[in-house]
């Protein structure tokens, strides 16, 4: 029994730190996010801003997605 408690423990340990490494990718998304809104918004070619502006889509995505997947674990 006491091994089946460790067992236990050993997997919320990990479970907590995979989660605490997703909230670390969602810090990522978020300043990559802000990064290339503000490069966006600074260019003055149409072309390199909306390829800009996708980019900022797909990390506002990632977010999204990552946000749902810790919603998801709690």
């Amino acid at each position: 029994m006491p091994q089946n408690s460790n067992q236990q423990s050993d997997g919320q340990q990990v479970i907590a730190k995979d989660l605490n490494n997703v909230m670390d990718l969602m810090n990522h998304e978020a300043v990559s996010y802000q990064k290339t809104k503000v490069y966006s918004q600074q260019v003055r070619s149409d072309d390199a801003k909306q390829l800009l502006d996708r980019v900022c889509q797909h990390h506002k995505q990632n977010f999204a997605c990552l946000d749902e997947f810790i919603t998801s674990q709690k």
